[in-house]
């Protein structure tokens, strides 16, 4: 038996587990200057997170 809930309308939640994840990536960028990598899984979901770290 399988049974498939979607929240079209629901925002990602990352938990502790992924920003583990995310940090050796974090500090790799750090040793790339001028590369940046952006996206709602590094910092925030709305359209004014993504300005905001992009400014």
């Amino acid at each position: 038996m399988l049974r498939i809930v979607r929240h079209d309308q629901a925002l990602p939640l990352y938990n502790g587990a992924h920003q583990a994840r995310f940090l050796p990536i974090k500090q790799c960028l750090l040793q790339l200057l001028g590369l940046h990598v952006e996206g709602d899984f590094a910092g925030g979901v709305s359209v004014h997170d993504r300005i905001t770290r992009a400014c």
